[in-house]
């Protein structure tokens, strides 16, 4: 992903409007949100080595859900390098955000 296109989905992760698998409470239920993870698998040229997240917006929800988690009927994968940004990003832009004074 393009420097910008990790800014927009930090902002969008850290705001709720993105579900990714470490979502999940249980390491065991990190897929059941992706139907279509679970139906077809890694996406040609994809090691599960290489994946970092699996994630989809909020926005594109199903109407039902499972275990409490939202389920998706499409998804994204970010890879393992880019997922270590972010999660460095995220970290950062939570403690901006939680010392926003008013």
């Amino acid at each position: 992903m393009s420097d910008d296109e990790l800014r927009a989905f930090v902002d969008d992760y850290v705001s709720g409007r993105i579900w990714v698998m470490q979502s999940a409470q249980r390491e065991e239920d990190m897929a059941l949100p992706f139907l279509v993870l679970q139906l077809s698998g890694l996406p040609d040229g994809w090691k599960a080595e290489n994946v970092g997240t699996v994630w989809e917006y909020m926005s594109n929800a199903g109407p039902r859900s499972v275990n409490g988690m939202p389920m998706f009927f499409s998804c994204h994968f970010m890879h393992a390098e880019d997922w270590q940004r972010v999660l460095k990003a995220v970290t950062a832009e939570r403690d901006k955000r939680s010392n926003i004074e008013v």
